[in-house]
């Protein structure tokens, strides 16, 4: 029996110095795909949603789609749009819990939203999927590069896989990675050990491009570290300052497998 495996995407890039709120109009006006709509407006597109599709064609899930929304980049997160969003968030995911156990969730997020309820939105989504879930089904996310990654989002998710790319062209392939790294989770193969690093930057996005130095070479060097079978994932990401929260700014996660030790060195 194929494994059941949901997706979702919900993704913000946050300025808080924006006068500009981001409100549940902003998220409806990029689009709003609930169900199978999810599907159809994902498929054969270079973003997570399309890489989670072909993804569960290679891996054999079967895939479940929740939503698929972002939002242009602006400002805080209003209150009333982050419960809304998070509200059709659950409740996609128990009805697909009435019809049979969930084996896995994957989710698209940025890693930069800041809400009104929550500075890490990210955290704080991973943590209404693990409290409906619970805490026996993997999780496993993508991230953009401008990702401030929290402690938290690292402890709630399985594995994060953050792009390679700035500018962004490897949307679909860190999707389709997230569903190798499922499947391997689903089997028993893979027991996860990620590290976090957090050194004191605060990068600007203009020197973040992954084609010139210094990014490039730190790519070069995790795509390096990523040849050590005992390594499944190095995700850098240079954060995104104007979302001013204490976790903002340049952050590394190093998933092992079964190795906390070689993570965190």
């Amino acid at each position: 029996m194929a494994r059941r495996v949901a997706a979702a995407q919900i993704a913000h890039e946050t300025n808080v110095f924006s006068s500009v709120p981001t409100d549940f109009n902003a998220f409806l006006a990029s689009g709003l795909h609930i169900g199978r709509e999810a599907i159809t407006s994902g498929l054969d597109t270079n973003s997570e949603f399309g890489g989670f599709i072909e993804g569960a064609i290679a891996q054999g899930f079967d895939l479940l789609p929740i939503m698929a929304v972002w939002a242009t980049p602006s400002g805080m997160v209003t209150a009333d749009a982050i419960e809304r969003l998070s509200a059709l968030l659950v409740a996609g995911l128990r009805e697909q819990m009435l019809e049979a156990p969930l084996d896995g969730v994957l989710l698209a997020l940025h890693g930069a939203m800041v809400t009104e309820i929550d500075d890490d939105g990210e955290g704080y989504l991973l943590q209404i999927v693990r409290e409906t879930v619970g805490p026996g089904v993997p999780i496993v996310a993508t991230l953009d590069l401008h990702a401030n990654i929290s402690p938290r989002m690292v402890a709630l998710a399985d594995v994060l896989i953050g792009y390679d790319t700035y500018p962004h062209v490897d949307m679909a392939e860190r999707g389709e990675e997230a569903c190798a790294v499922m499947a391997r989770l689903l089997s028993g193969e893979l027991l996860p050990t990620p590290a976090l690093r957090r050194p004191p930057l605060l990068p600007t996005s203009q020197r973040m491009t992954t084609g010139r130095m210094p990014m490039r070479s730190l790519m070069e060097q995790a795509h390096s570290m990523e040849e050590d079978p005992r390594v499944v994932n190095v995700t850098i990401a240079g954060g995104f300052p104007p979302s001013d929260t204490a976790d903002a700014g340049f952050g590394v996660v190093v998933t092992t497998h079964d190795d906390p030790g070689l993570a965190g060195e």
